[in-house]
């Protein structure tokens, strides 16, 4: 009588629904000034989730692009909005802070409790397959529905070409240049 009927698991997706969105950043705000800024941070630069834990304050403050030194260097432009948020988040920490601080000590953090705050807020907005490259996803779909540059996603995601960026955010098409100081979700 048996088998398996388990259902194949949806592939995490951006969310292409500015409405979606706005339910799911309303649900991060409620949670913590904390899970607010890091979920805004992700969704607005397109950054790796283990990439911003590993930010400190000084990192961010006053900073036009964060660079993440990896094996190579990464480099993502923040736009005014999120530099603003930003200033207010940071502006009684230190600048050797972690910017996404562990309540449980004095690390940063932790990859698994963040991917499961995230995942929450998604539930409860009624976002279905929610993952955190979801955040990537949705910055890439709607960066590249404003300005058509998928050579900029394919070099901030580190792809190897243009088709499997717009793959990646569900698109299919060609762009402009770079990321508008004014672009902001």
């Amino acid at each position: 009588m048996g088998g398996n009927h388990r259902s194949k698991p949806r592939e995490m997706e951006p969310i292409k629904n500015k409405a979606d969105l706005e339910r799911w950043k309303r649900e991060l705000a409620k949670q913590s000034d904390r899970d607010y800024m890091l979920g805004l941070l992700l969704l607005n630069t397109g950054m790796r989730l283990s990439e911003a834990l590993q930010l400190r304050v000084r990192d961010v403050r006053g900073r036009e692009k964060v660079r993440i030194k990896a094996d190579q260097e990464f480099v993502y432009p923040l736009h005014g909005a999120v530099r603003k948020l930003l200033a207010a988040y940071t502006s009684n920490m230190d600048q050797d802070d972690w910017l996404f601080s562990s309540r449980k000590g004095g690390g940063p953090l932790q990859r698994d409790q963040a991917s499961k705050l995230l995942k929450g807020c998604a539930q409860r907005a009624g976002i279905p397959s929610f993952g955190v490259h979801s955040l990537r996803k949705t910055f890439g779909y709607h960066y590249y529905q404003a300005s058509g540059d998928v050579e900029f996603l394919r070099k901030l995601f580190r792809q190897s070409s243009q088709s499997v960026t717009l793959s990646y955010i569900g698109v299919i098409g060609e762009g402009a240049d770079s990321l508008d100081d004014t672009f902001s979700l």
